[in-house]
């Protein structure tokens, strides 16, 4: 796998996307035990691209663990706190909250 990682890294700094080096063993991980991986980073979604890897986001998997009551939405209203606390609410969050949770997401904020 190291040899995946290195050249997967080498791959994303040649095309000008800026995955740091957890996000390409991630996706190393992901193409080499076939599971999906999960994450908001634009880059890392475009780079699996490449590799024919399926991502979901965060608030993909928070709908998925609550539709299998893996998770409450008091659960999921604590993830968005602490998104919203640390500034750090993923890209296109209320249109996707919106889309997978069929409420607004200021209902929660």
């Amino acid at each position: 796998m190291k040899e995946s990682i290195s050249f997967i890294l080498e791959e994303s700094r040649n095309s000008g996307r800026s995955c740091g080096r957890f996000d390409v063993e991630c996706l190393a991980t992901a193409l080499e035990i076939s599971i999906p991986l999960v994450t908001d980073d634009r880059d890392l979604v475009s780079l699996s691209k490449d590799y024919e890897v399926v991502c979901m986001s965060t608030l993909q998997l928070l709908k998925l663990l609550l539709d299998s009551k893996r998770v409450t939405i008091e659960d999921i209203q604590n993830t968005v706190y602490m998104w919203d606390y640390m500034d750090d609410l993923p890209g296109n969050f209320r249109s996707s909250f919106l889309k997978l949770f069929g409420v607004n997401p200021d209902r929660y904020n």
